[in-house]
């Protein structure tokens, strides 16, 4: 009996043991079901979305990704689109709560009788906890939890609100992540607008995006649409015959879509201007990290103007391709004399003498299979790797092509162009080359920098301007001079080696003349030139301006390099009334809600107004400055026939450049409202363009065809005389007060204290000493003979970077406020009847 009571009382301990234990175990399920922080991130779930890059109107550029998604309400989803869904991959997802009991034990019992886990019993919830928590390993543990988080989001959230998730979160092949990004992948449309037919094969593809591509595999895919469609019939979601129109016009249209199997989002994203974007980028990674950028869903709103991007871009691209049809053929000209006047007589030598080191005929040999393969198999098999995926193919033609790029006579030509507005500082447009690619992304807009030849005198000539040493009017004699500096000796020439004699300072800065330029540098001093330039150029660090201004001579004719950037925001300054301009590119920046992170323009405006705009030149300097570039743009200017030829004929200023050996073309130059630079040359700097390929015929067409358009929609513009600047008749051969002894007379304008005090006598013409400022040049004077003589009815003109040219076309400058040219007292521009013999000079 004691026996059985002891038996009694074991049992009820241990059922009470058991109660306690279970009671417990059941009471942390209850309270862990019921606490649902583990899931809590998808309250305030931000999923990686791209960072969005606008222009100054508002128009999406670019984006910058890491994985391609475009989140959607559940309102933009077409009901086709939730019905596929629901019936592939779970038709009793508005009946459960998570877990589909009846499939989990359907697919049990199908695994256990195949021995394998071939059949799964997942729902739409337990797919999203899989993609958001738990990952994709095949074990109970996963299995278990995935489940049980399913439960959680199911008493959490609305049918609805997981279906969005889902739609959202799911990954449909090509780096596609979301319904959008794959609606418009593989569509080319937003997902509010696709077909029944269109919806079944995006539903279809969860389940092995890759392998049901319809652009991998378009048969597998269209099994797949076909089970999506049935399981939709049987689920009286859509009629059969609605079904069957859908189906079928479906992949009549889908036959006519020629995609190549490689293709991803990655490579079709579209990029409006690929130099910009990759300029801001840049700046934002060293501003937010590369996270933040790549996956926060920035929008990043910029100072770009598209439609003058394309402008840039379009011109660009014509230059270029005009320029290396050039030198493809210079280049054929060059190996065809040298191989029949050298190559084969090198070959001989190597063959009689045995010189193994002159193995011209593998040479010869090598050039043309190189040639041959060029042009008959490259293009060929790149298609192929195109349509195919022929990933291997495309590898060898790359390392082919690489080959091709580094060899000396494979090389292209590229260039740069930036255009920015003067009086916000705006990046409006920016090219960085022929071509942005894996291999091409140097943006030669800002990265690189070049001597500006000429492009550079325009800020010797303000210094000489400003600190009033000389006067547009001052007379120098362009003859042959040498410079000493120690031991070493340096003598400037000419472009065509022409000299002119007695030459005013506006007519040596239209003509870009060396000699002259180099004098006046002379007389000022190095220093008082790098001072200026450095500080029109916004280069204010001691140690750089030491390193990058050498105190030589030649600084005059532009030794100095300069990214077209930079010469832009120089010539900003003049196009500004002489105030700084500081280039801007971002203007703000919102998170993806919408919220303000940054506003850099209002940050920039704001310290402009504490501080005040920083007058760089005087308005007066700068307006005497601006008048003597904008007869680069009249008859006779360097930039003039560029102009004519291409129908731009509004106000403006501008200077050409050119380096030695023509390896570089420039052109800078602006109105008010816009300016523009534009280089162009090679990467590797000493190659040239090819003789005669000067600022003004290569460089100034691309800048003149895209301030043409680029300002189409903007009213003709100039500026207007500031006080303190003079309008005086001067002799024009002299530059001195008229008498009756002169013969022309133009008016010039003068900044106080600097108007002329003497008067023209006949025997000024030949005493130089009488001249302004020029008895300084007496010790390095050489007298010329070169002088050319004066012709007044020709009509041809030979300009220092150009060639010859006629005056035929005029600018159109009536009715426009403020545009005050220099003229002569018959009201004619003075440009127009200086004119000489140059039949020996052609």
């Amino acid at each position: 009996m004691k026996r059985l009571k002891k038996v009694e009382l074991t049992l009820i301990f241990i059922l009470l043991f058991l109660s306690i234990v279970l009671g417990t175990g059941m009471g942390i399920i209850i309270s862990q079901f019921e606490d649902t922080t583990d899931i809590a991130s998808l309250e305030h779930f931000k999923p990686e979305i791209p960072s969005k890059i606008y222009d100054r109107n508002g128009i999406l550029i670019s984006e910058i990704f890491t994985v391609k998604r475009d989140p959607v309400t559940f309102e933009k989803l077409p009901k086709d689109l939730v019905n596929a869904i629901i019936a592939i991959e779970d038709d009793q997802f508005y009946s459960h709560r998570g877990i589909n009991i009846r499939r989990v034990f359907g697919a049990l019992f199908a695994n256990i009788r195949t021995g394998r886990r071939g059949q799964g019993a997942s729902t739409i919830t337990m797919q999203l906890a899989r993609t958001l928590f738990t990952g994709r390993e095949k074990t109970w543990a996963r299995k278990i939890k995935e489940s049980w988080l399913s439960l959680k989001i199911e008493k959490r959230y609305s049918k609805n609100e997981i279906l969005t998730l889902y739609f959202n979160q799911i990954y449909f092949g090509h780096g596609a992540y979301g319904i959008e990004a794959a609606s418009q992948f593989y569509f080319n449309k937003h997902v509010g607008d696709l077909t029944l037919a269109e919806c079944a094969i995006l539903a279809g593809l969860p389940q092995s995006p890759n392998k049901l591509s319809p652009i991998k595999n378009p048969l597998l895919a269209r099994q797949r649409q076909e089970l999506v469609l049935e399981a939709m019939i049987n689920n009286r979601m859509v009629s059969q015959e609605a079904a069957y129109n859908s189906y079928q016009d479906f992949w009549i249209n889908f036959r006519l879509q020629l995609r190549s199997p490689s293709q991803s989002v990655y490579k079709m994203t579209e990029n409006k201007a690929p130099h910009f974007v990759e300029y801001v980028r840049q700046k934002l990674e060293k501003l937010y990290g590369s996270k933040k950028i790549y996956t926060d869903g920035l929008k990043v709103y910029t100072s770009l103007d598209l439609s003058q991007q394309e402008f840039a871009e379009k011109y660009l691209t014509e230059g270029l391709e005009r320029q290396n049809e050039i030198h493809k053929q210079t280049m054929k000209i060059v190996k065809d004399n040298l191989d029949k006047k050298t190559l084969d007589s090198l070959d001989m030598l190597s063959l009689m003498f045995d010189l193994k080191t002159l193995d011209i005929g593998a040479y010869k040999n090598e050039v043309r299979v190189y040639t041959h393969l060029s042009e008959n198999v490259f293009a060929p098999l790149d298609m192929l790797s195109l349509l195919f995926g022929a990933d291997q193919i495309y590898r060898i033609i790359e390392s082919s092509f690489a080959i091709e790029k580094s060899s000396g006579d494979f090389q292209s030509v590229e260039g740069g162009l930036i255009a920015i507005e003067p009086k916000t500082g705006y990046i409006t447009a920016m090219v960085g080359g022929s071509k942005f690619s894996e291999d091409n992304q140097l943006n030669r807009a800002v990265q690189i920098r070049r001597q500006t030849g000429s492009g550079f005198k325009p800020y010797v000539y303000t210094a000489a301007i400003d600190t009033k040493i000389f006067t547009p009017a001052t007379v120098i004699v362009d003859s042959p001079v040498v410079f000493f500096n120690g031991e070493e000796q340096w003598i400037p020439d000419n472009y065509g080696g022409v000299y002119r004699g007695n030459v005013r300072l506006r007519e040596a800065l239209r003509r870009s003349i060396n000699v002259v330029t180099a004098k006046i540098v002379d007389r000022m001093g190095v220093d008082v030139v790098v001072k200026y330039a450095s500080n029109i150029l916004g280069i204010t660090d001691p140690v750089e301006i030491r390193k990058r201004f050498p105190r030589v001579y030649s600084i005059a004719l532009g030794v100095v390099e300069l990214s077209p950037y930079e010469q832009a925001k120089g010539f900003a300054t003049f196009a500004n009334k002489g105030k700084e301009v500081i280039p801007i590119s971002i203007l703000y920046v919102l998170d993806r809600d919408g919220n303000l992170i940054d506003n850099f323009e209002a940050d920039l405006r704001k310290e402009q107004m504490t501080r005040g705009e920083k007058q760089i030149l005087s308005e007066q300097t700068n307006y005497v400055m601006v008048d003597m570039l904008s007869d680069v743009m009249r008859p006779g200017g360097t930039g003039y026939r560029a102009a004519r030829e291409n129908e731009f004929n509004r106000p403006s200023a501008g200077k050409t450049g050119t380096t030695q050996n023509w390896n570089d073309a420039w052109f800078t130059g602006f109105t008010p409202d816009l300016v523009t630079s534009v280089w162009v040359g090679f990467d590797r700097n000493s190659v040239s363009l090819g003789r005669g390929q000067a600022g003004g015929v290569v460089a100034a067409p691309i800048w003149a065809k895209f301030m043409r358009d680029a300002l189409k929609d903007k009213p003709a513009t100039w500026y207007p005389r500031p006080k303190g600047v003079y309008a005086v008749k001067v002799c024009r051969e002299t530059g001195l007060l008229p008498t009756e002894a002169c013969e022309r007379t133009i008016i010039e304008l003068f900044l106080e204290g600097t108007i002329p005090t003497e008067y023209h006598f006949k025997d000024n013409e030949s005493n130089t000493e009488k001249f302004f400022n020029t008895d300084i040049f007496k010790r390095k004077e050489t007298k010329s003979d070169r002088f050319l003589e004066r012709k007044e009815k020709s009509n041809i003109f030979f300009d220092d970077e150009y060639g010859a040219y006629d005056f035929d076309f005029y600018l159109d400058e009536s009715g426009i406020e403020g545009y005050d040219p220099v003229f002569d007292e018959t009201g004619e521009s003075e440009n127009e009847t200086f004119f000489f013999n140059i039949e020996d000079e052609i």
